[in-house]
């Protein structure tokens, strides 16, 4: 679960140096221009960019794969057969019960995040239907305004017409946060997991 983390932040970081190279070399494009005398803009797609964030979507989905196949082990189940993360609390409530906190945590893991984990994810439709791309870059002319560049779109949704706007979404703070939210899930998974072994190795090292 670590490497895929850790794949998942390196890839992050990829998009973020990405996004960040492209509105520099927009910024100072249009920065050079005439103040045009009506509103306008343009947009430019990035393959590098998607590229990088479609490898972001496979790395992160494959740590909830490694959370699943861990903890099972780390409780001695047995793991169904092709085992996902969707039949991981099946597989718990078969040998614990559903109100077991380390059940219940699962469960609100798969709540928090279902736009990762669901059938609709960015992540299954790129593996099943098709691709996914990372947004379009919009670049926003207005007059009496400073040029704006705002990545749209995309398997995130990032928000669209963001034209006016004080601050603008970028897609390496959106993936951040899901990082973030993970690491928090697993820290309250894995000190739950604590609470459940320790007493038995306390019990096998009295023995």
């Amino acid at each position: 679960m670590q490497d895929g983390l850790t794949a998942a932040y390196y890839r992050r970081r990829r998009v973020e140096e990405i996004e960040a190279a492209v509105i520099d070399i927009c910024s100072k494009a249009v920065g050079s221009m005439a103040t045009p005398l009506v509103p306008m803009n343009s947009s430019i797609r990035l393959s590098a960019l998607s590229y990088e964030y479609q490898s972001y979507l496979f790395d992160f989905r494959r740590c909830f794969e490694y959370l699943a196949s861990g903890l099972l082990g780390a409780l001695n189940i047995e793991p169904p057969r092709n085992s996902t993360w969707r039949k991981t609390k099946e597989a718990l409530e078969n040998e614990l019960t559903p109100s077991d906190p380390i059940v219940r945590q699962v469960d609100q893991i798969s709540n928090k995040f279902s736009t990762v984990l669901g059938h609709t994810s960015p992540r299954n439709r790129l593996a099943h239907h098709g691709q996914v791309s990372a947004g379009a870059f919009i670049i926003y002319l207005e007059p009496g305004h400073e040029p704006r560049i705002a990545l749209e779109g995309g398997g995130e949704e990032l928000p669209t017409h963001q034209e006016g706007a004080t601050t603008v979404v970028r897609l390496a703070n959106v993936l951040q946060g899901q990082l973030e939210l993970f690491e928090d899930a697993i820290f309250a998974l894995l000190d739950l997991l604590r609470q459940r072994i320790e007493p038995r190795l306390h019990r096998l090292h009295r023995q």
